[in-house]
């Protein structure tokens, strides 16, 4: 056999051995039992457009909620066809979903219920998340998964799913699933078009050259949806039919996918809604989004500049060049010229939030190995904290994660934005505290025995102002927790721009960590512990090969570009499509290198945990005017 068939025998057992791994998922669905337990009116039942949930049914649904202590329950028809079933289990793993407290709310998509206290959370203010929807008539696909997600996060560890008997699953409308992966994934649902079609290209790639090996791969391919679902509580219709046909149904699901034009008739495109805001934002170019360049370093004051690197925004896609320089004098990389203020919020803008929010919690929901990590550091402290803020702590992720080894600490958030005070709705951070750290801190003086600072400080104006007000809100003895990537890490060098760590324009700081260590000490800081392989974060190729097939393919639907022609978005999707196999090949890199690195160096992030040591400061007072430029002392 030629060595490169191994290629398609190795994508057989994959398709095999994933379908064992859904199985088993499938397996540990568990199933409402009929209940004669009279209607519960602390739930409330919401549905889907077709889906029907007969009397008997919700009694069980409701009998199962109660008395496992659910607040939320996604109810799953056990009729949902073949691919419902994969989106499914794909999505959500039984065992973990429910004490997995990131977990993404997913779900059949058919009815669920939910208790009135939970929902009133929910809905209770303008500014809650599921306030002006009407939840008495049915819901479309994607105001469904909208307050399903919203509900998961409101709580965490009381949402499940069941298997519910006599419930008559909905439709399966693919004119509708563009749309449904673009409110769920914001501008990463272009994976799930490029994964799929990477696949069908390599297995066609192994039908014409190794056409056994290739007809394995195809063969697994087709059996798969048999493994996953025949023999279990789950009943596709389609079981039978989908196996034979997989090879041109699936490939034909794809295409209607992404031909699809449906959206809620209630729901405005918000970009276009956007669309003339950013033609006024722009009007005057991009010369006010800059401040004059320097000519010095703004940690040590030297003069002794060379250039990093110069790059567009490989992120949102907005218009601007922007210019990172090195200080050979005492290595600190810094934005240059930095962004003014005026420029912070437009690049900012539908980032975190609007436009961008979907992405973002994806994101952020993905990060709970980091979270862990994070906490697992500040172990090292000896007792737990009674009081922890953490600044930039945006939905206040870290928090909720954080609790789960410190459950008695009171965990507090800081953020300029609007999502600190959603987190405190949340009920993932005690108190939600809005604005500037150190216009806050004086108020916040000494409250706290931890204060962290995770991907918070690259983002700063004032790095060393920002670590002196951190040292402010600490009681005597207090700790400083502190991660940000390594700008000496290797894969800086070999990505290039396409290193996600540079992230520009927002990062205008990178610190090499004996840098760090210098301005802390320089604000009265003791470094107790510093750590760079366990907090690697395994994800350099994979987003440096998103932002390289963003490049060639832009999304289209952003307010601050003009629109494409047809035949130019098409021919650069194609294009896309031809390289999106990269993709798979940087998943697979960076997490067979990630042990390795953990062990022998070379992470793209550290971690710093200090003890304040003083000097005392009365009456929280700041030292030195709060506006400053950082001088030629900051590092002490």
């Amino acid at each position: 056999m030629p060595g490169w068939g191994w290629i398609w025998i190795g994508l057989g057992c994959i398709y095999l051995l994933n379908g064992l791994r859904l199985r088993l998922r499938v397996g540990r669905l568990a199933v409402a039992p009929a209940s004669a337990e009279p209607a519960d009116s602390s739930y409330r039942l919401l549905v889907t457009g077709g889906t029907r949930v007969p009397g008997a049914a919700l009694q069980a649904a409701q009998a199962y909620a109660r008395a496992q202590g659910i607040e939320v329950l996604d109810i799953v028809p056990a009729d949902l066809r073949v691919e419902a079933a994969y989106d499914l289990v794909r999505g959500v793993n039984p065992a973990t979903y429910r004490t997995n407290r990131l977990a993404a709310g997913r779900g059949a998509g058919a009815a669920l219920i939910v208790d009135t206290s939970v929902l009133d959370r929910a809905t209770g203010v303008k500014a809650a998340p599921l306030a002006g929807i009407d939840l008495d008539a049915p819901l479309d696909e994607i105001t469904y998964f909208r307050v399903l997600s919203t509900l998961k996060r409101y709580a965490p560890t009381t949402t499940d799913l069941a298997v519910v008997d006599g419930v008559a699953a909905p439709p399966v409308r693919l004119s509708r699933r563009k749309a449904f992966l673009r409110s769920a994934l914001g501008s990463l649902s272009v994976l799930a078009y490029l994964l799929p079609a990477a696949q069908y290209a390599l297995i066609a790639t192994g039908l014409v050259l190794f056409p056994v090996w290739g007809g394995v791969a195809l063969a697994c391919f087709c059996v798969q949806p048999a493994v996953v679902t025949w023999g279990t509580r789950l009943r596709p219709p389609d079981r039978f039919v989908l196996p034979p046909l997989r090879w041109l149904l699936n490939p034909l699901y794809l295409v209607l996918t992404v031909l699809g034009s449906w959206a809620p008739q209630t729901e405005a495109d918000g970009a276009e809604a956007l669309r003339p805001v950013y033609g006024e934002l722009l009007a005057g170019g991009t010369e006010p989004f800059f401040e004059q360049p320097r000519t010095t370093c703004p940690l040590c004051g030297s003069d002794a500049l060379t250039r990093q690197l110069a790059t567009p925004d490989l992120i949102q896609h907005k218009p601007g060049h922007f210019v990172l320089d090195r200080c050979t004098a005492c290595g600190h990389i810094f934005q240059n010229p930095r962004l003014s203020i005026e420029g912070l919020n437009f690049y900012y803008r539908d980032f975190y939030e609007g436009l961008g929010e979907a992405s973002m919690e994806t994101i952020f929901g993905a990060s709970g190995r980091s979270y862990r990590g994070r906490s697992a550091m500040a172990k090292q402290i000896g007792q737990a904290p009674r009081r922890w803020i953490d600044v930039g702590a945006g939905h206040g992720h870290f928090c909720l994660v954080a609790r789960e080894a410190w459950p008695e600490t009171r965990f507090d958030g800081l953020d300029m934005s609007e999502s600190i005070e959603e987190a405190e709705r949340r009920g993932w951070v005690t108190k939600g505290v809005r604005g500037q750290l150190i216009e806050r801190a004086p108020e916040l003086s000494g409250r706290y025995d931890v204060v962290s600072m995770h991907h918070y400080l690259e983002h700063t104006r004032e790095p060393a102002a920002e670590l002196a007000a951190a040292a402010v809100l600490l009681a005597p003895g207090g700790h400083l927790l502190i991660e940000l990537p390594d700008p000496e890490s290797r894969f800086g060098r070999l990505l290039g721009k396409y290193w996600i760590p540079w992230f520009q324009p927002q990062h205008q700081h990178l610190m090499p960590m004996d840098v760090l260590e210098q301005v802390l000490a320089g604000q009265g800081f003791e470094v107790v512990a510093h750590e760079r392989g366990p907090a690697h974060q395994p994800i350099d190729f994979t987003i440096g090969s998103y932002l390289f097939l963003s490049r060639i393919a832009p999304p289209s639907n952003r307010p601050w570009r003009a629109p494409d022609a047809g035949r130019a978005r098409a021919a650069r999707k194609t294009l896309a499509v031809l390289v999106s196999p990269l993709l798979a090949v940087s998943v697979i890199a960076d997490n067979a290198l990630a042990p390795f690195i953990r062990h022998f160096g070379g992470s793209n992030t550290y971690r710093v945990l200090a003890r304040f040591r003083g000097p005392e400061r009365p009456n929280g007072a700041l030292p030195g005017d709060e506006g400053q430029e950082l001088g030629a002392g900051a590092m002490g």
